[in-house]
């Protein structure tokens, strides 16, 4: 299991060693974002599970966004290893069709509920 945090050390002392550590090699992307996107897309790659739950719904102002780049790393999964994608949204999701369209392409159920999402996974994992 990959964990979005660090164990030994607490986030806040960890993340400005780990992430600011080497310069961004892509033009016109700060250093932290290149290594955070490093560091979860190498973590993405070896997980031999990857749950994904989209609600895509559109909070109120000063919430979180929806997952806006939850659908970048979807499609890139559904492009590299769809076999490994247990993949949850609710019906109602906002503009959810190019993600829907795909994972159906992909062979890919979606699950309708948080818990159903991760009981798939968790199934996934005990297979």
């Amino acid at each position: 299991m990959i964990l979005p945090e660090f164990r030994a050390t607490p986030f806040a002392e960890t993340a400005p060693k780990v992430f600011g550590a080497d310069a961004s090699g892509v033009p016109h992307m700060r250093t932290t974002s290149y290594n955070i996107l490093r560091w979860e897309t190498a973590g993405i790659e070896q997980a031999t599970v990857v749950l994904f739950w989209m609600p895509f719904q559109l909070a109120p102002e000063g919430d979180p966004l929806p997952g806006f780049t939850t659908r970048a790393e979807v499609s890139r999964e559904l492009a590299r290893a769809p076999a490994r994608i247990v993949l949850g949204m609710p019906p109602g999701a906002l503009s959810s069709s190019h993600i829907r369209y795909h994972a159906h392409q992909g062979g890919v159920p979606i699950h309708d509920t948080l818990e159903d999402t991760v009981a798939a996974a968790v199934a996934c994992c005990s297979a």
